[in-house]
């Protein structure tokens, strides 16, 4: 795993964290529930709440992290809001080329659940989310996310990022 800090300029940070703390009633969520393969479920019984990133605000993100990302054709992105309870259980990303995540929450706890755990050598490893962080996953590791506790104060604020079709 490759993790970078301060990977968007302070202003659009800002303009998405915003945004997506107001949760504002025009965006139409999916739900993992009926959307993730059931291994990726398994043990995890809140909801991740996922959208697609309009082609503009891509765009603004691209110009801050793209230099980060392996050469790939295509990047699909998702905002990806999650609950109390829920979580991702262990899975690679393939078959795309990399998986990526950016932590939007301005502050994050530990005590809140929702660490990054990845295998790496026969070991397992964390991270917890700090704002504006990219983890990268370009060697297609193994990795999960541990549950949101139940009394989290917040929700735990994500993009996800997928490169597909290298050059």
């Amino acid at each position: 795993m490759k993790i970078y800090p301060d990977v968007l300029n302070k202003k659009l940070y800002g303009e998405l964290v915003s945004f997506f703390e107001s949760n504002p009633p025009e965006v139409r969520y999916f739900s993992n529930q009926y959307n993730w393969n059931d291994s990726l479920l398994q043990g995890m019984i809140g909801t991740c709440l996922c959208v697609d990133v309009n082609d503009y605000v891509k765009s603004l993100i691209l110009e801050d992290i793209n230099h980060l990302l392996p050469d790939s054709n295509n990047i699909e992105m998702l905002f990806y809001r999650w609950g109390k309870q829920s979580g991702i259980n262990w899975h690679t990303d393939a078959p795309v080329l990399f998986g990526g995540t950016i932590y939007l929450n301005r502050q994050w706890s530990k005590r809140d659940g929702g660490i990054f755990l990845w295998e790496e050598e026969s070991e397992i490893r964390g991270y917890s989310p700090e704002a504006n962080t990219l983890v990268l996953n370009t060697e297609n590791q193994n990795h999960m996310v541990t549950p949101i506790h139940y009394d989290a104060s917040q929700p735990r604020y994500t993009i996800q990022l997928f490169g597909t079709c290298s050059n």
